[in-house]
């Protein structure tokens, strides 16, 4: 079924990079330079409200410059004795530290190396352009991708159409049917790719019932076996 597609479209968070633990490390390395010990309840807590923000962000019901400010105004509430540094500075720090790592999942870039000499392969991620351009820098096999589509310099956020349809004319292939997008996300990455009449490959390591999407996987490196 795969001989069909020409081009992959691959998110990038939690899909081919750890962001998870990308995410713990930098909030805690951040943190750590306020003086405050973060635990593992605290993190998860933060993480729970981030997930939150972003979800608003893709309903439209906030802008990306208040989900900046207003996940940590929410997690400082949460938190004993918070630092007292702007949360502009706050958001800037743990941005800084975020940028700095990427960890990628396990067979993640083999995996990459075989689908691209058959594939042409795209990243698509709803991020911060200055922070995604780095950490894509650092995965070792960032010039296996024809292109990185960045929400932020798109100006539109998956599952936004618009999103899309600016990585098609990119692309320069406007037949859906060529394209198969893959991620992690319902909300973003499989109901954009729905929307934009594309195939769709659910990343998730808990089987997801009723998905919409075309393939489920738990894990990237199993899309060789509906690819390869």
């Amino acid at each position: 079924m795969g001989a069909d597609y020409a081009i992959l479209l691959i998110d990038l968070d939690d899909t081919l990079l750890d962001f998870k633990k990308t995410e713990r490390e930098a909030l805690r390395q951040a943190f750590q330079g306020y003086g405050c010990a973060l635990t593992d309840g605290q993190i998860a807590e933060y993480s729970r409200i981030n997930q939150q923000c972003w979800k608003r962000l893709e309903r439209r019901e906030i802008d990306k410059e208040a989900l900046k400010a207003l996940r940590f105004s929410e997690f400082l509430k949460t938190l004993p004795n918070p630092p007292s540094h702007s949360l502009e500075k706050i958001n800037r720090d743990y941005m800084e530290a975020l940028s700095s790592l990427t960890l990628p999942l396990p067979l993640a870039e083999d995996t990459i190396r075989k689908l691209a000499g058959r594939y042409r392969l795209a990243i698509i991620t709803n991020g911060t352009e200055w922070v995604q351009k780095r950490r894509f820098a650092g995965f070792s096999v960032h010039d296996c991708f024809e292109q990185l589509f960045i929400s932020d310099v798109l100006g539109a956020q998956k599952p936004d159409p618009h999103f899309f349809s600016q990585v098609t004319e990119a692309m320069g292939e406007s037949d859906p049917s060529r394209y198969l997008v893959i991620g992690d996300s319902q909300t973003s990455d499989i109901l954009g790719g729905i929307w934009a009449g594309m195939d769709t490959c659910l990343v998730s390591p808990e089987p997801v019932a009723e998905s919409p999407a075309n393939f489920q996987v738990r894990t990237f490196s199993e899309v060789l076996n509906i690819l390869l």
